[in-house]
């Protein structure tokens, strides 16, 4: 009995925090390097504070992450559901509330820091609009509106599910927020949830329309984005048409 409570105590052992050199120890590496120096891995199992019997905080957090992990290997927390975290091996009731609160606390931070964020160049629109439609599984058709120095007043989704019917959109579906809140420049944007960002021919009619019914409207259509999986692709900067966009 003693020998099997010497193996035992031998297992535990080799699975214990402590037992790394100590420079390796979350909490100690963060406290030294700051905590960019640290995995994702490695912050999460600092949240999660203790493992089991059987396995670290360390090797926990890795099979969380694991749950959340996508297909192409990228991983997202935001649509983490109660009952996926509860039914990790080592997640209980409470140890899931956390992850769940932390999960929200972040994307709230990150949803503010997006606020009114300038969208003058076509970098800062694929950065805001990757992060927006992050994780989407159904395709969306957006409208932003635009101030005259191109920060974003509004973000509103005008069509959402199966996009097929996109080439009947009507103008006043598009227009009705730019034209309430005095927006006179918007971008629109669609996803493509296959993956890839490359504009069909539907695609280039739709922003032609666009682009006529703006200018009735004097409302300034400064681009339409089509939103794939990490990239996105500009249709004013394909020049399929006359297309001229200024700013104040």
């Amino acid at each position: 009995m003693a020998k099997d409570r010497l193996a035992e105590g031998e297992y535990m052992k080799r699975y214990t925090i402590k037992e790394l050199p100590v420079l390796e120890r979350p909490y100690e590496k963060l406290e030294t390097y700051g905590p960019k120096s640290l995995s994702n891995t490695e912050l999460l199992a600092i949240i999660l504070k203790s493992g089991t019997r059987e396995e670290t905080s360390i090797q926990l957090a890795q099979k969380v992450l694991n749950e959340c992990c996508s297909v192409d290997g990228t991983f997202s927390l935001r649509n983490v559901s109660f009952d996926t975290l509860v039914n990790i091996k080592g997640i209980g009731r409470v140890k899931a509330i956390i992850l769940q609160a932390v999960f929200e606390l972040a994307n709230r931070i990150n949803t503010q820091v997006r606020e009114k964020p300038f969208l003058f160049t076509f970098k800062h629109v694929s950065e805001y609009l990757l992060k927006t439609f992050s994780d989407e599984k159904q395709e969306k058709f957006k409208v932003l509106g635009l101030d005259t120095k191109g920060r974003l007043e509004k973000d509103v989704t005008v069509l959402m599910g199966a996009l097929n019917k996109i080439e009947g959109i009507e103008p006043r579906e598009i227009f009705r927020m730019p034209l309430e809140c005095g927006c006179k420049n918007i971008i629109v944007a669609h996803n493509h949830p296959s993956g890839d960002p490359t504009p069909s021919p539907e695609d280039i009619m739709l922003t032609q329309n666009i682009h006529e019914w703006g200018r009735m409207l004097k409302v300034q259509l400064v681009d339409h984005i089509v939103v794939g999986d990490k990239t996105c692709v500009s249709i004013r900067q394909l020049n399929k048409f006359n297309w001229k966009v200024d700013f104040d």
